[in-house]
């Protein structure tokens, strides 16, 4: 049981991962983006 619960737990860790560093970089850019156009307004 302890055994299938970590492959289980193992297998969408990365993917989520991978997700999360995609949204941290585009809330990233788009409030650069945002304080850019702001600037030239």
């Amino acid at each position: 049981m302890g055994r299938t619960e970590k492959d289980k737990r193992k297998k969408p860790r990365p993917i989520m991962y991978a997700a999360h560093i995609d949204a941290s970089i585009y809330s990233y850019y788009s409030c650069q983006i945002q304080q850019h156009y702001e600037l030239i307004i």
